[in-house]
């Protein structure tokens, strides 16, 4: 029982030991568990100092003058001849109109009612007395009214027949140019295209022609080297052969003698094989080791390699992966593979064939050489010209061998001249074509022009001629009109005259006449607008808006702006958005303001500071900056970022700009306060309103509750708010 207490005891004690353990290690260590929650920040103190401020903002340019084409009459339009942006000139031709308008029709069908009108009355009239013969003439006068009038109406009909066939024609030969210089633009593409692969073939050929003369030298200094190490041989032989005598040494030395001729003979027709099928021979290699560079590398294999990469690396597989034994077995292996006839197999038969020959000539000529030797006996003068002979020959050997390469690369850079000389030749031809081909589409292209021209001049003649016809048309029936007139106010008179017309019949009379003479007067300035098929621009400039038909709408109003011509010559402006009027008083008149050049049009762009003026907004404290904007690629519409540097100036308190907050308070910014507590300091971050007063590119001057001592957070890891806890970077 004693020892079961004494347990428990125990038990309770490691627990109070485990406990208090751990209390102690948590207070330990609490400002540090505490600090890795909070949000960690950067703080600096604030400064005094200069700021160069600078002024930044967006505007859009404008135009200081625009002039609106208004429509004066309710006319068709058949044809818009500009578009937006379109640069124009005084009187170029902006519209393609119908001939004649709604109210200049509505004004003669009224003068023709009026005078209608005028002449019944003047009739009813007539009645009580006996105006025959001057009621006929009325009558008769009204008749050729009527007659002049319907051929009149026949002219208008059969002049916009004419005038539609002539804009027909017009737009015939207006497609007929566009396709031209369609096919121009297609040709003179081809040409350049054509003109590339030229440059390209003949730097082609140059590089051959280059690679064929340092394979020609290397071929010349191989053959240099053959001929000196054949003399040596013969020098050799001819040495070894002064040393022995007796009659079979003789016949043994003619014996020699046809042999090394023989052997010569191999030889020669050996080096003139290779000249003539070496190339062919050095192809079945290639092909031989690719083939067996993909068996031995498999998915190794680089199938990228082609061209010279390819050829360097088959010829190097080829000499350094493969023995002479190998190189025999696969190529007898791999010829069985390739017909007869094929150009590879002859030359392959053909060498095999000369080269056994050869081995077979030495083979005789070392024979009989034997021979010769062991006629004259040994001795060290012999054995020692024998080496001389036997190292000769070696070194003449590797000189054919060296002379055969030289020959087959020489061969291998003919043919790649020659094939670079082809493909100059075809690209030249090309070039040639697409020349030509260009050259045709010019002749079209200025033919279409011509006939273009020629339309459009018979366009001009047609509508010319059918507005002459108008003109002399209204001015008959103006004639006829007058005549009428003239008739039915003397018959007027003289019914005035005979007591026919009381006073009230007389002012009526006077007051249909007078209304008469203003609505002729008003058909007499529609007409002057009216007759006319074209609108044509009344100043230079720009076309910035132009009469929307894409809804099919092809009537023009009265009072409609049918376009906006922006009058470049005037120049351009830019309001700069509102600024405070502490910063008006840092900049002048005449200050040059910089402009973001990330664009590419902006280059050559100027804005200069032109005036200050109120902001209509806030005129106390607000001002808009006037910049005049000047350059050959300014365009209104166009977005300029503009930055305007003030005076230098002096402020006791500045802040980085990073360390500016802003709500719906206004600014501020967040300021460090320390508070002493036993387990250390604790940092809290407290909310300062501040003014803004001026800024650069890094800091702010400032106004408010901040002093030169304080410490403001510029960053932190976690969003912070006023009130805050947090941990500054120094402090773990």
């Amino acid at each position: 029982m004693k020892d079961e207490n004494v347990k428990k005891r125990g038990w309770v004690k490691n627990a109070a030991i485990v406990f208090l353990t751990i209390m102690l290690v948590l207070t330990f260590f609490s400002n540090t568990i505490l600090n890795l929650s909070l949000p960690e920040v950067a703080a600096q103190y604030t400064t005094s100092g200069t700021i160069s401020a600078r002024i930044r903002g967006t505007g859009t340019v404008v135009a200081n003058e625009t002039f609106e084409v208004i429509s004066n009459q309710t006319r068709t339009v058949r044809a818009i001849n500009v578009r937006v942006g379109d640069i124009v000139e005084t009187g170029e031709v902006l519209f393609t109109l119908a001939v004649g308008s709604d109210e200049l029709e509505a004004a003669r069908e009224k003068l023709r009612g009026m005078l209608l009108e005028y002449e019944k009355t003047i009739i009813r009239e007539s009645l009580r007395g006996d105006y025959a013969s001057e009621e006929r003439g009325i009558q008769l006068e009204r008749h050729r009214l009527d007659e002049t009038q319907e051929e009149l109406d026949e002219l208008v009909i059969n002049g916009q027949l004419d005038i539609d066939e002539a804009e027909n024609v017009v737009a015939y030969a207006f497609a007929e140019l566009a396709s031209a210089e369609g096919r121009l633009t297609s040709a003179e593409g081809r040409l350049t295209s054509a003109e590339v692969r030229l440059t390209s073939a003949e730097a082609g050929l140059t590089y051959a022609e280059d690679r064929l003369k340092a394979a020609e030298a290397v071929r010349d200094s191989a053959q240099e080297v053959v001929d000196i190490r054949s003399t040596a041989v013969s020098n050799a032989l001819e040495n070894l052969n002064a040393q022995g005598a007796g009659g079979d040494v003789a016949a043994l030395q003619r014996d020699l003698a046809e042999a090394t001729e023989a052997r010569r003979t191999a030889e020669i027709n050996n080096n003139a094989a290779d000249i003539v099928h070496g190339s062919a021979y050095k192809m079945l290699e290639r092909w031989t080791a690719e083939q067996v560079a993909r068996l031995e590398l498999g998915d190794s294999w680089d199938d990228t390699l082609s061209g010279d990469d390819l050829i360097q690396f088959l010829d190097k597989f080829w000499t350094a992966s493969l023995t002479s034994l190998q190189r025999t077995t696969y190529l007898a292996a791999y010829v069985q593979m390739l017909d007869k006839d094929h150009p590879s197999v002859v030359a392959y038969d053909t060498l095999n064939k000369l080269s056994n020959d050869l081995s077979a000539a030495i083979d005789k000529e070392n024979q009989i050489l034997q021979t010769l030797n062991a006629a004259q006996g040994s001795s060290i003068e012999r054995d020692r010209l024998t080496r001389i002979l036997d190292d000769a020959r070696a070194a003449f050997a590797a000189a054919e061998r060296v002379l055969r390469e030289a020959n087959v690369a020489r061969t291998a850079a003919v043919d790649a001249r020659d094939a670079a000389a082809d493909a100059r030749n075809t690209a030249a031809n090309a070039r040639d074509t697409a020349a030509d081909a260009r050259n045709t589409a010019i002749a079209e292209r200025d033919i279409a022009k011509a006939e273009l021209a020629g339309a459009e001049s018979g366009l001009k003649a047609v509508q010319d001629n059918h507005a002459a016809e108008l003109k002399a048309g209204n001015a008959a029936i103006k004639a006829r009109q007058q005549e009428l007139e003239n008739m039915l106010f003397a018959l007027s008179e003289q019914m005035k005259r005979d007591g026919v017309e009381n006073a009230i019949y007389a002012l009526d009379m006077s007051e249909t006449r007078r209304e008469i003479s203003l609505l002729r007067e008003e058909i007499e300035r529609l007409e002057e607008g009216g007759t006319g098929t074209t609108i044509t621009a009344p100043v230079s400039g720009i076309i910035k808006q132009i009469m929307n038909t894409s809804s099919g709408n092809t009537t023009m109003q009265p009072g409609d702006t049918i376009a906006t011509i922006e009058i470049a010559d005037r120049g351009y402006s830019l309001n700069f958005p509102p600024i405070t009027l502490e910063q008006s008083r840092r900049v002048t008149i005449g200050d040059v303001a910089e402009i973001n050049t990330s664009w590419w049009w902006a280059g050559d762009v100027r804005a200069v500071l032109v005036a200050i003026r109120n902001d209509p907004q806030n005129p106390a404290t607000g001002r808009i900056l006037v910049f005049d904007v000047s350059g050959d690629d300014v365009e209104s519409g166009m977005e300029l970022n503009l930055t305007l540097g003030e005076r230098s100036a002096n402020y006791e308190v500045l802040v980085p700009n990073s360390a500016l907050r802003l709500d719906g308070n206004g600014d501020f910014v967040l300021v460090v306060v320390a508070r002493s507590s036993p387990l250390g300091n604790r940092y809290t971050a407290t909310r300062v309103d501040v003014n803004i007063l001026a800024s650069d590119d890094t800091n702010t001057a400032v106004s408010g509750g901040l002093s030169s001592w304080d410490f403001v957070i510029t960053t932190s890891t976690r969003p912070i708010q006023p009130g805050m806890q947090v941990r500054l970077v120094d402090n773990p």
